[in-house]
């Protein structure tokens, strides 16, 4: 398969993200350069018909500046709380705490949709931008930022469009600290999402030895591609390695936990999961499920990327439940929680909602009715035990698992915004099913 470049159309027209999870058992989870065209970049004319060329990327920049002026001040707000929210959090008594915390967000929220507003203008504006009128030295940081946001924003509408982006930015800083998320996020997802396996597996290979710094991840992005094809050995084989590489070049690397996850479970039978306590479905164990596609989300509402990626996963399951396929919304007993107001609150990112603290157990299910009532939660949520947790090796969250028609795990994801992945392996897992279907019938 050849590498996708940018088109001369586009050309002409034109945090660490991989894993978003929350650890431990509930936490806080979550100099701008000039903007200036070298000489070289401009049309050779005259001074009077220079004045009068209009610089193209005059939106771009001024959208930029308008991003990062808001960005510097939600970063000022955070900047200020900190100090204070650290030094009440070690107090036994948590009122003056939860008062400041409360005030910190409410500043915070006032700003965060303004933010993100300005950045998806910004965005827009630098889709039809023509590069070759930016300075690649000088406007360094307008350029990372605009191929960054489109690398990662286009990975669903326009997955293509986001392996250009992201190649333009590996081609013209290779030396960025957005070239990991690139490399190891954007490019195997955007594979994925384009739909050409094949061509993902000839890629992706190319990927480990283009990028050695980041060898151990791609094995494993690899393996995963190989393990929703039913290519367990294989898919072991890179895990393995990917663990030898990670283990070698930094011992305490998290990612070392994914990956012995991955050795535990991926190609094996998946542990049981048994509760009576369900929402939104009639209890069963997951044994009771056999001959279905089982999609298991282990998650808590104070994590924000497992609701952030919940309408998504709402909208996956309505695509999908007709055809043979489950979705298990697996949590456990939490003190602390968050309810959210809407399930549009989680599409745009906003929380609107509020903190829910010191549940007992009562009122913790009362605490999940009414997230699912106010989310409009379309699949059953499961009520199980950390012991449910430690079976499935969930060290971050959200943490989604794939299983077969015949009880074993095809995939293991940990962190949002892999949805693209999640829905290959659910998709070949439908394959695999309806495979195994009609040659029983046929015999």
């Amino acid at each position: 398969m050849k590498t996708l470049l940018i088109s001369a159309a586009m050309a002409s027209a034109l945090l660490f993200v991989g894993q978003n999870t929350s650890f431990a058992e509930e936490g806080e989870t979550p100099a701008k350069e000039g903007a200036k065209v070298a000489d070289t970049d401009k049309p050779e004319v005259g001074d009077d018909a220079e004045k009068a060329v209009e610089d193209p990327n005059a939106h771009t920049r001024s959208t930029y500046d308008a991003y990062m002026e808001l960005n510097a001040k939600q970063s000022a707000i955070s900047a200020k709380w900190s100090p204070k929210l650290r030094e009440l959090s070690a107090l036994e008594d948590k009122t003056d705490y939860n008062a400041a915390r409360t005030e910190y967000l409410k500043e915070l929220n006032a700003v965060r949709p303004l933010v993100a507003a300005a950045r998806a203008t910004f965005g827009e504006a630098f889709k039809s931008a023509d590069l070759t009128h930016f300075d690649k030295s000088e406007e360094r940081s307008l350029l990372l930022a605009g191929l960054y946001y489109n690398a990662t924003g286009e990975l669903e509408s326009d997955p293509l469009a986001a392996m250009n982006y992201a190649k333009t930015l590996l081609d013209w800083y290779p030396d960025a600290g957005e070239v990991r998320t690139c490399v190891t996020y954007v490019l195997p997802v955007a594979l994925l999402a384009a739909g050409d396996l094949e061509g993902a597996e000839e890629e992706l290979t190319e990927l480990i030895d283009a990028h050695e710094a980041y060898a151990g991840d791609t094995m494993m992005n690899l393996g995963d591609l190989l393990a929703m094809q039913g290519r367990f050995e294989e898919a072991q084989e890179l895990y393995a390695q990917a663990l030898e590489t990670k283990t070698a070049a930094n011992p305490k690397d998290r990612t070392i936990n994914y990956l012995n996850m991955r050795i535990e479970l991926i190609g094996k039978t998946a542990p049981n999961i048994e509760s009576d306590s369900w929402l939104g479905g009639e209890a069963k164990s997951l044994a009771d499920l056999q001959g279905n596609v089982v999609m298991i989300d282990f998650w808590a509402t104070w994590c924000g990327p497992c609701i952030g990626s919940m309408p998504g996963l709402i909208k996956m399951y309505d695509e999908l439940k007709l055809q043979g396929v489950e979705f298990l919304g697996v949590t456990r007993f939490y003190a602390n929680g968050y309810l959210a107001a809407s399930r549009e609150e989680l599409e745009k990112g906003e929380r609107n909602g509020e903190s829910v603290r010191d549940m007992d157990e009562e009122s913790f299910m009362q605490h999940l009715k009414d997230f699912r009532r106010n989310v409009d939660v379309n699949y059953p949520f499961v009520v199980g035990e950390a012991g449910d947790f430690s079976k499935y090796k969930v060290t971050g969250i959200p943490s989604m698992f794939v299983v077969n028609h015949e009880g074993v795990v095809t995939c293991a994801i940990v962190g949002g915004g892999r949805k693209a992945v999640l829905k290959a392996a659910i998709h070949a897992a439908i394959e695999a099913k309806d495979a195994a279907a009609a040659k029983t019938n046929a015999d």
